[in-house]
């Protein structure tokens, strides 16, 4: 009778032991998922400051507000979008040319 308390107990402490790493396993997936994302933010906003120096830059638009600057690239968009070299186009706008 001693010996199935014994067993019991093990099963109880195993369980708790895989309950454990469960729980461990799910929270290194979050930290992972939250750095990867951390990372992605980071990138956009590099690639977007970079993006918005080279429009005050090349369009010579420095101190010029948000709405202006977005009034001034409505202006050129439909030209720059018609004429946008291949390169630069996506694969389903490549692809929807054919």
């Amino acid at each position: 009778m001693g010996n199935n308390n014994d067993l019991d107990k093990q099963l109880i402490d195993i369980d708790k032991k895989i309950e454990l790493l469960k729980n461990r396993n799910r929270n290194l997936i979050q930290k992972n998922q939250n750095r990867i994302n951390k990372d992605e933010r980071k990138a956009r906003t590099a690639r977007l400051i970079k993006i918005g120096a080279l429009t005050e830059k090349y369009f010579d638009v420095y101190g010029v507000s948000a709405d202006d600057a977005e009034e001034l690239l409505k202006i050129f968009s439909s030209y720059v979008i018609a004429k946008k070299p291949d390169k630069f186009k996506s694969k389903k706008e490549r692809t929807d040319k054919i």
